[in-house]
Parts: C-alpha cells; sequence; structure tokens
C-alpha cells in the first residue's frame, strides 16, 4: 500500500503527512519487528509507552510512523532526511492500528469464513470442536486464541488470547493464501474493549456465557458483558450464536431481535429443550459415561420441520455438550449440514488442557483443566461427580496472582463443598506473594480436615495423588495446557500434567 492512500477514518486520523512514492506491506506496534517495508505503531500502554521506541524504529528503517501524541508528531512531521517518509497522528490508538492492519493485508476476513467465539468459558473448546468437525467433513479450519495460531506460528507462552491486530491480519491472509479458507478466533472481553477486533468480519460470531472474570479490569459485571456483547454489536456478523441456556445470552438474543427485528434471527442452542424450545439446536435425551457423551440433537429452523440427528461425542464433561452445540451452530451458520456435523462429533478431540485425562497405570483417574473461574470449577467439579461412582473427587487448585481478588474466597467456597478432599497451592503469583494468594482463598473455606494448603505446586500435585485410591477422580485445575509457572515475574518450566506423569515414575510424554 503507497503511504499517501492509507484512508483510516477521520474519527482516528487527526493529521498525516506522507510521501507517495513509498510502500508499506506491514504494520507493528513492536519496534524491534520493523523493517523498510513495516510501520511503527506506537501504543501506549499501562506499562510502556510506545513513543519512546519511535526512535529505534526509524534507526530500524521503518519508512512510516503512527503517533498519538501531538508533541512527538510534531517532532517527526518535518521529514527530515533519513528519517521516516510518513507520519501519522491519530485519535484512537488501537482501534487506528486496527484499521490501518485490515488495509494493509487487504481485508482477508472478508474473503475467509471467519468464525468469532466470546463468553467466559468455553471458547476455546468450541473453537477447536469447530475446527476437529470441519476436518472431519472434509473441511480445513485454522485457529486463533489462547492456544495460539495453528497452523503456522507456534504458541508462544503468555500470548494474548486475541492477538493485536497486525498479527491477526497477517495470519489470516497468509490462511488465504495457504488455501485455509475457514479460520476460527476466540475474541476475549478485553481484546473487545480495547479494539483488536475492530475491522474484522465474522460469517458467524458465537456466545458461550457470562460469568465473573476480569474484573480487575472491566470493574464490573455490566462493563463485562458489554464487552462480550461488541462483537455482535460494533462488528459485521452474518449470524450470531447465542446459549440460551445463559441468561445473558437470552438478553443478548433479545437485544439483537429488537435491534433488526427483521433481520436474520440469532441461531440459539439449548442443553434444555423443555425450557427453550425455540432453540434452533437442542440437545435431548442426554446420556453421560466414562467413555463420552451423547444424545439427539433437534434442529428446528423457522419454516422447516424439526429434524433430528443422534450425537455422540467421545469427552468429558456435561458443558462440552453445550460447547459442542455452539461449535456446530457455528459451522451450520456458515453454510454446512447439521447431519453431517452431528455425525461428525464422534472425531472430536477436544482442546488440550480441557478435562485433559493423563493416562497411568493406577485405578483411579487422573483429569487436569483450566478452571480457573468460580464457574469453571463449579462446572469441573460437578462433571467429575457425576462419573466418579462410589469413589471420591480430589481437587487441587490454586488462583492466579495480580488478577481478581474477589473470586479467590469463592473458589476456596466451592472447592470445600464439591469436592472430598481439597488441597490449595500455588498457580501463578505473578508478582503477588503466594501466601498472601492462598490466605484469601482460605477465607472461603470452613475449618475442617478435609482442605490442605502446600504452597509448592509440585509438592501438592504429589500430595494430592499420594491421597488416591481406586475409583477416585483427581481434579488438578487452574493451569490446563499451560508450560510454565509465572512467579516473581519470571517464567519457570512447568506443565501439570508432566509432574503427574513424574510422579508415577513415567518419563517423558507428549507434552
Amino acid at each position: 500500500m503507497r503511504l499517501d492512500q492509507i484512508a483510516l477514518q477521520p474519527a482516528v486520523l487527526a493529521d498525516s503527512l506522507a510521501k507517495p512514492e513509498f510502500d508499506l506491506s506491514a504494520v507493528q506496534a513492536d519496534s524491534r519487528r520493523v523493517d523498510s517495508a513495516t510501520a511503527f505503531f506506537a501504543l501506549k500502554g499501562a506499562s510502556h509507552d510506545g513513543h519512546r521506541f519511535a526512535e529505534g524504529a526509524v534507526a530500524a528503517g521503518t519508512p512510516a510512523l503512527f503517533l498519538s501524541e501531538r508533541a512527538a508528531y510534531d517532532r517527526w512531521a518535518g521529514l527530515p532526511a533519513g528519517g521516516p517518509h510518513g507520519v501519522f497522528l491519530v485519535r484512537e490508538g488501537r482501534q487506528a492500528l486496527a484499521q490501518l492492519a485490515a488495509e494493509i493485508y487487504g481485508h482477508p476476513s472478508r474473503h475467509l469464513t471467519l468464525l468469532g467465539t466470546t463468553g467466559t468459558n468455553g471458547k476455546t473448546t468450541v473453537t477447536h470442536l469447530a475446527a476437529q468437525l470441519l476436518e472431519a467433513i472434509g473441511g480445513r479450519c485454522a485457529i486463533i486464541g489462547s492456544l495460539g495460531m495453528k497452523p503456522g506460528e507456534p504458541h508462544r507462552d503468555g500470548d494474548l488470547t486475541t492477538p493485536e491486530a497486525p498479527e491477526t491480519q497477517a495470519f489470516l491472509r497468509a490462511c488465504l493464501k495457504g488455501g485455509w479458507d475457514t479460520v476460527a478466533m476466540e475474541a476475549s472481553s478485553i481484546g473487545l474493549a480495547v479494539g483488536r477486533t475492530h475491522g474484522l468480519a465474522y460469517r458467524a460470531a458465537a456466545f458461550t456465557n457470562l460469568t465473573p472474570e476480569h474484573l480487575d479490569f472491566h470493574g464490573d459485571m455490566t462493563s463485562y458483558g458489554e464487552a462480550k456483547n461488541r462483537l455482535f454489536l460494533e462488528h459485521a456478523i452474518g449470524r450470531a450464536v447465542i446459549n440460551l441456556d445463559d441468561p445473558a445470552g437470552r438478553r443478548l438474543v433479545e437485544r439483537l431481535t429488537m435491534a433488526d427485528p427483521k433481520g436474520l434471527p440469532p441461531l440459539t442452542y439449548t442443553l434444555d429443550p423443555a425450557a427453550y424450545p425455540q432453540a434452533t439446536l437442542a440437545l435431548e435425551g442426554i446420556t453421560v459415561g466414562t467413555e463420552g457423551m451423547g444424545g439427539t440433537m433437534r434442529v428446528r429452523e423457522q419454516g422447516q420441520g424439526d429434524r433430528q440427528h443422534p450425537v455422540r461425542i467421545p469427552l468429558l464433561g456435561r458443558y462440552n455438550l453445550s460447547n459442542l452445540l455452539a461449535a456446530i451452530g457455528l459451522l451450520t451458520a456458515a453454510g454446512h449440514p447439521p447431519e453431517a456435523l452431528a455425525r461428525a462429533a464422534s472425531h472430536c478431540r477436544g482442546a488440550p488442557g480441557r478435562f485433559e485425562r493423563v493416562a497411568l497405570p493406577h485405578p483411579f483417574t487422573v483429569i487436569v483443566d483450566y478452571a480457573h473461574t468460580p464457574d469453571a470449577l463449579e462446572n469441573l467439579l460437578g462433571a467429575a461427580r457425576e462419573l466418579v461412582g462410589r469413589g471420591r473427587v480430589l481437587l487441587l487448585f490454586g488462583c492466579g496472582g495480580e488478577r481478581d481478588t474477589a473470586k479467590r474466597p469463592l473458589m476456596g467456597m466451592i472447592a470445600q463443598r464439591r469436592a472430598d478432599r481439597v488441597v490449595i497451592t500455588s498457580d501463578n503469583p505473578r508478582g503477588e506473594p503466594p501466601g498472601t494468594i492462598l490466605d484469601e482463598i482460605e477465607k472461603g473455606i470452613d475449618d475442617g480436615n478435609d482442605v490442605t494448603r502446600i504452597e509448592s505446586r509440585t509438592q501438592a500435585i504429589a500430595a494430592i495423588l499420594d491421597q488416591a485410591r481406586a475409583g477416585d477422580i483427581v481434579l488438578i485445575a487452574g493451569k490446563g495446557h499451560e508450560q510454565f509457572q509465572d512467579i516473581g515475574g519470571r517464567r519457570f518450566p512447568f506443565d501439570d500434567r508432566r509432574e503427574v506423569l513424574k510422579w508415577a515414575g513415567i518419563s517423558g510424554g507428549a507434552h
């Protein structure tokens, strides 16, 4: 793109000066990743100000600077010899960055089937299930989310669930060039709130649920819910896919229907067809076993007769049936036949670190899960209780540092109430003292001998496994797929699954 052809909306572009004969092929907010064809965008964040790195970007050869401070703009707008060939002053940081990235990379989302998913819990599983369903019926689906971008860029620990716009747009263009016509993407509340998804066009987008999380960022549940709703209210969406079993989902359906009463109605789904007979997708006659779950999926579209299709999925946890319906809903909204998707469910594997069984030569079951919110922990314990039979449910968990503190005692209360034995331990304490986090978890726990506190996660995992007997289910919650532990601002290699295998004397492993 020629510098003089950049057409950011007036709402975000305040001023510009550019020489027309220079081209851009990319944009970056990281000055270390610019070159002679890559613009540098100076973002102001909570801990870093990108304007401080503009000089380094110019030294690296960037042809253009995008700045949000008038003083910085005035400094560079003289276009000194050897300086940048274009300087732009923007009013909205990430919104302008997202617009620019979409233009530079040619708006690839308009030429792909982009499927978005937002909600407190289930985003990662829904995106993986959508990809696996499509693969099973002969399609190809790439993924953007908390486990990274696949195929292509490997996951880097600590990457954003929803990447900054340049990374997303570059990846989408690479998918388009590589023959990947569908991409399933997680849309986090923070990513939506700060505008990382601005400029993306979605063929379909799903809403899973809303429970407390990220309130340290959003402030309250109303703001948190509105951030999620932005996916449906501020983006081009072919069709919304919404969970009727969640109160926030039902409110969103009403809001979208009132906003466009003559438009395409949301595709809705439920595990409770008696309560919500109007749902487009409903699962009836649910069965749950140790090897998987199933039922009959009823499809009810306006103007068409009901259709019923048997469904079987080799995953555990009743909530994964809801995640499955969300994934089927996304692909149905994208034009794939629901009957084929129902058959394909038997090929699904789920997402790593989500109710993942660790194979051991022992007479008890070990499950690793990412549950790190009160609702997710409640669902995890409920799923285990449904499967355990006469055995016990043993739980190990902690809470992350420098995140919502209000959830800590609530999770302690849920753990003691729903599990037979509990070990509380360190998760990712980050910059907080681990003991302080455990103190706050214990505020929700009554005195009793069924709860043990062990700060070292390695020792805690060994301790809870030592307690397990035949028929028990051991849940190790909070980190799931993560392969690190963040302590004091440093990241150390750590994988719950490997720790379990080490305890059992099994070397290696697939993780």
